[in-house]
């Protein structure tokens, strides 16, 4: 019997279907002649936690530490038992194994790891699943490779998930029991914390520049409309690029106003193609900035498209692109998506070939597109909808024309005193033919001035035209902060972390760890795990959330900036990253051995625990038990913060930590306590799935009770009314 041991589900079934012969499922497995193909369904093991090697750990102690074990023993996550037991007591009946993990290191060891679990020491293959269309898997089935050449690839990201676990256990265990307060640590979740706390700084130290800039309005075959003065860059009145005064623009203004002048018109066309489709970041961004979908709902809403509909393909890709066999299918997917959204297909022409079909840059996954599953749209929540609808379309528009712009440009060079001091300028343009912006609902774009000054400018005659400077104003504008951190604006920036990046050796080895990566730039975190890292994030209370205007923005608390700053630069920046995965680069190579990465780790955390404590920094400062949050509406004592989250001092029995089913922010958590309507989102809804945004508004505060241990427990809380706007 040949087994081959897919990644997930969806991959076995793409496999199954290149395989010949008569299909039976079975136990979580297809069986197809001398085959039987199954899969994993992700890490079906999980590391030994210390305490499975002596129960001892289980406690916290600073003496026990560092916590180092060689050879890392795996063992059975509780949920995955049965699974396990039907792989094992397949690869027990195998001929041949075929390892069928995705091409990247994870997949390598995802499928290994099982057959080292069950002691498997025959013959193992390894198949190139980059591909998953029918066709090509058929070319990858004729040419396997022996997986021991392969199994490298999983001891490097065997050799990561160890280091790993060593780097948050045994530092999180010595902050957090020097400052007697859960602190924990993460290689990608510490410098993740430094992006948020270093932006937060530089907001709160913005000190603002105002500066000056000249509009002008001119007179020109009958018509006006506006340009704007841009100066030479080699004005000596100009500061880093800015007038920093309005007295030169007073002169200037003076001088030529009322004056004519040539004008030279000039136009062009730009072609705009489709954008790619989309793989999980750019999802994020679109769906951030469209519906202030959080990475996390975006997450999960695709799992359920996946995993309940069949509607989409693999939901948390790092790729963009397409491969020629999915060209070749495009087709049938073009039908089916337009049965379901209810399109034409005459609109969409499939002679097209875009820019996203190409093999060169298919990772181990490729651009999340539609399948040609029935859907069934009333089925389907408003956020299913708006996600599946939006892929659908960023998938039917590489089958669309570009759109075609026409540009005009205006522009008058300035002569004052016989020197040339810059030129006035004004670009616009105008929609020729839409192309693929039709489906997207796209429309006129102009780059200055207002749609009544740009569609004057566009019916402006080409060549030299006579003009006049008729009015100008001088506008003070002010430098503006960099923006706060959303949830979606994180993620997006943890994919080019290298960008924040001082050291240039560093930064070179960031940008090298990704460079056959499109959409990487120096990332930390995956795809699959930047959402669960934020939220981590939050649910240790290095960030929350707030509510600033229409947007919701992440924050690093107090306690957050306190920790990140006490930590050293050697565990707090992205160099980890680059500097493991030197090491694991060697490991694939075989010049090393995953121990030599995980000795490496072992003496990094050696030298922080030789660290004495910081005695600028207290429990206290970590814990909040010494700061006051705001008043308390039942009885006007403190609420302060505490391990556990705020807490009456007087102990009157006050308490706030739920709001309609979701945890408030201390944000929040004031805010109410003083009486102001407050935006609450994340509820969830009562049927379990998706959640609801609304407002809570205090209307006093009310008993309440419930039984505890036998006992009846009283208590007082906030009495609050839910509305919507």
């Amino acid at each position: 019997m040949d087994l081959y041991i897919a990644e997930k589900r969806v991959l076995a079934e793409a496999i199954a279907s290149a395989i010949d012969g008569k299909e039976r499922i079975k136990d979580n497995a297809i069986y197809k002649g001398d085959a039987v193909i199954t899969w994993c369904s992700g890490h079906l093991l999980t590391l030994f936690d210390p305490e499975d090697y002596d129960g001892r750990y289980k406690s916290w102690d600073i003496s026990d530490l560092p916590i180092y074990f060689k050879d890392w023993k795996m063992k059975v996550l509780p949920e995955n038992k049965k699974r396990v037991s039907q792989i094992g007591q397949l690869i027990g009946q195998a001929d041949l194994v075929i390892n069928c993990g995705d091409v990247d290191e994870e997949g390598q060891l995802l499928v290994d790891e099982i057959l080292r679990f069950f002691h498997y020491s025959g013959p193992c293959k390894r198949l190139d699943t980059a591909n998953t269309t029918v066709g090509a898997l058929k070319k990858a089935l004729i040419k396997m490779k022996n997986n021991k050449d392969c199994e490298n690839d999983g001891w490097s990201a065997y050799a990561r998930m160890v280091c790993d676990k060593m780097f948050g256990i045994n530092l999180s265990r010595f902050y957090s029991k020097t400052y007697d307060t859960l602190l924990p640590v993460g290689r990608v979740q510490t410098p993740t914390l430094g992006m948020v706390v270093m932006r937060d700084l530089a907001i709160e130290s913005h000190k603002k520049i105002y500066f000056y800039t000249l509009g002008l309005k001119v007179s020109a075959e009958g018509k006006s409309f506006a340009m704007k003065y841009m100066p030479n860059k080699d004005l000596p009145e100009l500061t880093d690029g800015k007038f920093l005064d309005d007295i030169y623009l007073k002169t200037l203004l003076n001088s030529i106003s009322k004056s004519c002048g040539k004008f030279t018109v000039k136009r062009g066309k730009e072609t705009v193609s489709p954008p790619l489709p989309f793989n999980l970041t750019e999802l994020n961004n679109y769906c951030g900035k469209k519906w202030d979908y959080n990475p996390d709902k975006v997450m999960k809403i695709t799992q359920s498209l996946r995993d309940d509909f069949s509607a989409i393909t693999y939901n948390r890709s790092d790729c963009q692109y397409l491969s020629s066999e999915h060209y070749k299918e495009a087709p049938g997917t073009i039908a089916a998506v337009c049965r379901n959204l209810g399109f034409s297909q005459s609109e969409f022409d499939t002679s097209i070939k875009s820019k996203c079909f190409n093999d060169a840059n298919i990772t181990a996954h490729f651009a999340i597109i539609p399948t040609t599953e029935r859907i069934d749209k009333s089925k389907l929540s408003n956020e299913q909808f708006n996600i599946y609808d939006i892929i659908c379309k960023y998938y039917l528009i590489q089958f669309m024309s570009p759109c075609i712009k026409e540009v005009t440009n205006v522009s008058m060079p300035l002569i004052v005193g016989g020197k040339n001091i810059g030129k006035m300028e004004m670009t616009a343009s105008k929609i020729s033919s839409p192309g693929f912006y039709f489906l997207l609902g796209k429309g006129k774009e102009g780059s200055m001035g207002d749609e009544k000054d740009s569609d004057i400018v566009c019916s402006l005659p080409t060549g030299e035209i006579s003009g006049t400077i008729v009015d100008g104003s001088i506008n003070k504008n002010e430098t503006k902060p960099p923006q706060r951190y959303t949830q979606t604006t994180l993620y997006d920036d943890m994919t080019k972390i290298s960008k924040y990046v001082d050291t240039p050796g560093i930064k070179r080895l960031l940008l090298e760890k990704d460079k056959d990566k499109k959409g990487e730039n120096g990332s930390i975190g995956t795809s699959a795990t930047r959402a669960e890292i934020i939220g981590k994030l939050m649910k240790s209370g290095f960030l929350e959330e707030r509510t600033e205007g229409k947007k919701t923005v992440l924050i690093s608390t107090e306690k957050g900036r306190k920790f990140y700053e006490l930590l050293p630069d050697s565990i707090k920046k992205a160099d980890t990253t680059a500097l493991w995965w030197v090491v694991q680069e060697d490991i694939k190579k075989g010049a090393c051995s995953y121990e030599d990465l995980s000795l490496k780790v072992l003496d990094t955390i050696k030298e922080i625990l030789k660290q004495p404590k910081n005695e600028k920094f207290s429990a206290l400062d970590f814990s909040g038990k010494a700061k006051v949050l705001c008043k308390c509406p039942s009885c006007g004592g403190d609420i302060l913060i505490g391990k556990f989250g705020p807490y009456c001092k007087a102990k009157c029995g006050f308490r706030l930590a739920f709001v309609f089913g979701k945890k408030i922010t201390e944000t929040q958590y004031v805010s109410l306590c003083s009486g102001k309507k407050t935006k609450i989102s994340g509820i969830p809804k009562k049927e379990g799935k998706g959640t609801y945004s609304a407002f809570a508004i205090p209307e006093g505060v009310e008993n309440f009770s419930y039984e505890k241990d036998g006992k009846e427990i009283f208590g007082k809380q906030l009495k609050l009314k839910m509305v919507y706007k």
